[in-house]
């Protein structure tokens, strides 16, 4: 019975750690496009956040980015709720049909809200990424963005 209780105690206080601080996480993100979704903190608020996966807006494709965050603590009361922002980079191949590709580069502005469940080792995010594109030509992908369901470990 008191090895019971001393693991649910265990079990509980660790879960309960994941609100405050976590190292790393890793799931998906869901908008425009579907990627998998890793971010790893160096700091407390300091972050990078990467990703890769597959675009379906402007032409199927693959592409990869990377951005570097800094996170804050909203103090509002709510334990685990932060918004965090931040540069990235990305870069992209897309198949057009008729078997022609583009290559893509651009930078991004990143801008969001995260909470880390209490209870759970999961966190949920919602961003914003204007992206600038650079190659082939200069334009802009204003509607960027999506909600991450990540895994913390």
């Amino acid at each position: 019975m008191k090895k019971s209780l001393l693991i649910a105690l265990a079990l509980l206080i660790g879960c309960s750690a994941f609100a405050q601080d976590y190292k790393q996480s890793i799931g998906l993100h869901i908008g425009g496009s579907v990627t998998a979704n890793y971010k790893t903190f160096m700091s407390r608020v300091n972050a990078l956040d990467v990703e890769a996966g597959f675009q379906f807006t402007g032409g199927n494709g693959i592409f990869a980015s990377a951005a570097y965050e800094w996170h804050w603590d909203l103090n509002v009361g709510v334990d685990g709720l932060t918004v965090f922002a931040g540069p990235g980079a990305t870069a992209s191949l897309t198949f057009a049909e008729g078997g022609n590709s583009s290559i893509g580069v651009g930078v991004f502005a990143i801008g969001g809200i995260e909470y880390t469940f209490p209870s759970w080792p999961i966190v949920v995010s919602l961003d914003y990424k204007p992206t600038l594109y650079l190659v082939p030509n200069v334009a802009g992908g204003w509607s960027n963005g999506g909600l991450s369901i990540r895994y913390i470990f």
